[in-house]
């Protein structure tokens, strides 16, 4: 650094208390009873699940309020408590032989 630089002090305006409180995916998955590899599985292919979803630097968070907040959702029904019970995404690609020979029965 330079010799002559003029170092600026930084002002925090607000206080540190009003900045979120980020969950992380163990301590998530702790609190819900699941492993985290579950946790990264629903964050990935349902997200619609969980709570927002926050990245900071590639890492996965969740922020504190939403959590909470997504608590409630579940206490109240509002919100499916296991994600895993949700109905699987269609299959990519070319259909299994055995899905070719269900549709050629059915348009029979």
């Amino acid at each position: 650094m330079a010799a002559n630089a003029v170092h600026t002090p930084i002002v925090v305006r607000e206080g540190i208390d009003d900045l979120p409180r980020f969950i992380t995916v163990d301590e998530l998955a702790r609190r819900i009873g699941r492993h985290r590899f579950t946790i990264y599985h629903w964050v990935k292919d349902q997200p619609h699940r969980l709570p927002r979803v926050t990245r900071v630097h590639g890492r996965v968070f969740f922020i504190d309020s939403d959590v909470r907040a997504w608590f409630e959702a579940v206490r109240a029904g509002s919100v499916d408590r296991d994600p895993s019970s949700a109905e699987a995404k269609p299959r990519r690609g070319r259909p299994t032989k055995a899905e070719q020979i269900r549709q050629r029965e059915a348009s029979r």
